[in-house]
């Protein structure tokens, strides 16, 4: 229900924020020159903006004081957890830490003490971003009444449910102990799993290093790209990492575990301990980890038309990548069926 002039304010705004980063626009001006605080009040509500429906409520961030796990102990008082409470409910407790907060004047400009000519700092609490459907026990409280809204709040809740009784379950699992006989069988993967968790270990502080270097680096750019686009956020980031791991002499391959797959078949053996486990997957690359854990599709037992065609493209001269690529199967498996055996 904008007007013609309501909505050339409001493209005009958004042509200026899409190029801020590329040709350093002001769009703080701009927003005050078109007038955004007023279509923000009169259309969503309050001058500042925000989110107007759960959908985007849900996943809008909200800054709260650190928090920690927590439970509730005899005497009512709540104290430092390490894991979720026994009917896989959660509970938090701020963790108190604090941090020295640069003032500074209406210009920007460090605040300084006549007396003692230093900058002026103040204790402020250590603050995590929260999404707000974190912080609700009932989705239902950040929805407006709207049928839609209601639907995906019940929706919300299910998940909500489903991952307090995942919690409940896992917390009850009987975790298996070391194998003795398992880790006398796969000694040589234990031992190369061993040597790779030192690596790693030895090498996280560097990696720690690069982090804060890079971090600092990508808010200096903030500063002087406002209103970066998210692709480019991404692809800066990666940058300044591998830049900040140069910088410090950390490398990928030395702060995470490259697991093979004999090594993990002697984890799968609990070969390996709990606790030792624990250590190397947080330290290990996920993305190996999830394909080694996912079970594996029998890709060996094709319906016989499939067969017959993959055998009839062979005869005909396609490529094996030109079969794998028109049947949506693996070469390996293409190769199964032309010569009879794995590739």
């Amino acid at each position: 229900g904008a007007t013609d002039e309501e909505l050339t304010r409001a493209v005009k705004h958004s042509m200026v924020i899409i190029d801020a980063a590329k040709h350093k626009l002001d769009w703080k001006k701009s927003e005050v020159e078109n007038g955004i605080a007023e279509l923000h009040k009169k259309y969503q509500g309050k001058a500042q903006g925000g989110a107007s429906t759960l959908l985007s409520r849900a996943s809008s961030e909200k800054w709260e004081n650190e928090r920690q796990l927590a439970k509730i102990d005899e005497n009512g008082n709540l104290k430092k957890a390490w894991r979720p409470n026994e009917d896989g409910t959660l509970t938090y407790m701020e963790t108190g830490r604090i941090r020295m907060k640069l003032q500074r004047n209406k210009d920007g400009s460090p605040m300084i003490d006549p007396e003692t000519g230093k900058k002026i700092y103040k204790e402020v609490p250590v603050q995590q971003k929260l999404a707000k459907m974190s912080l609700v026990e009932d989705a239902h409280e950040l929805s407006s009444g709207s049928p839609k809204e209601e639907l995906y709040a019940d929706f919300a809740n299910n998940y909500k449910y489903l991952a307090i009784q995942a919690r409940k379950e896992a917390l009850a699992m009987d975790i298996p102990k070391r194998n003795p006989e398992a880790a006398e069988a796969y000694k040589d993967e234990v031992k190369s799993l061993d040597e790779k968790l030192e690596v790693a270990l030895r090498n996280a502080p560097k990696e720690r290093q690069a982090q804060v270097l890079a971090n600092v680096a990508m808010q200096e750019l903030f500063a002087e790209n406002p209103g970066m686009d998210k692709a480019l956020i991404k692809k800066e980031a990666q940058l300044q990492i591998s830049k900040a791991r140069a910088k410090v002499g950390a490398h990928k391959k030395d702060v995470l575990i490259d697991i093979t797959p004999r090594e993990w078949e002697a984890i799968q053996a609990n070969a390996v301990s709990p606790t030792k486990l624990r250590s190397i997957l947080k330290n290990a690359d996920s993305d190996k980890v999830k394909k080694l854990a996912s079970p594996k599709p029998n890709t060996k037992n094709l319906p016989p038309a499939k067969v017959n065609r993959i055998k009839a493209m062979a005869t005909s001269g396609f490529t094996l990548e030109e079969i794998a690529k028109a049947l949506g199967i693996p070469k390996s498996t293409a190769y199964y069926y032309i010569k009879g055996k794995e590739a």
